[in-house]
């Protein structure tokens, strides 16, 4: 997110946030609310791939609705573990010059440990880290985001603004 609103803000254009419009587009279908926030207090994982059979709905009409922008999926719009929704995103994405998949460093178990470190949340149990865990190796592991992304950048040891210049520079 500090990424895509760097890079935004130096095009002049908007910052598109996936975490933010979601909410609009699950009203046009069946999306279940109150079913998710029930699955959410008990099993962040199983509200996980409920949200995946929403995501590419979200993720078009957020293209859709947006003409031009840096668009910010974050991790939960990126992974499917259904191919067919992940082709579905393939295509929409296809029209974009430019699809960065971002992580910490290219080795992923240094990758996985810093995410965790900072997603953890004080006092969070043990079963909740290792459902985190879980989450986080996925989010890294999964083929997903290297199959939609275009290019691949590592932003250890930089600062986001150093992060936000090599992906300008780079085009």
């Amino acid at each position: 997110t500090t990424m895509a609103k760097l890079i935004a803000a130096h095009y002049g254009i908007p910052h598109v946030a996936l975490d933010e419009t979601r909410h609009t587009y699950l009203k046009e279908t069946d999306y279940d609310s109150d079913y998710a926030d029930e699955l959410k207090s008990k099993d962040f994982e199983a509200v996980i791939a409920y949200w995946e059979n929403y995501n590419p709905h979200v993720v078009r009409r957020t293209v859709e609705s947006n003409s031009k922008g840096i668009f910010d999926f974050g991790a939960i719009h990126s992974v499917y573990s259904d191919s067919a929704k992940l082709n579905i995103i393939g295509e929409l994405l296809n029209d974009f010059d430019d699809v960065i998949f971002l992580l910490p460093s290219p080795d992923k178990q240094q990758s996985l440990e810093f995410l965790i470190e900072r997603g953890r949340e004080p006092g969070m149990s043990e079963q909740d880290q290792a459902m985190w865990r879980r989450i986080i190796g996925r989010f890294i592991s999964d083929g997903s985001n290297y199959h939609l992304s275009t290019r691949l950048i590592f932003t250890s040891g930089k600062t986001p603004d150093e992060v936000s210049e090599e992906i300008i520079n780079a085009k």
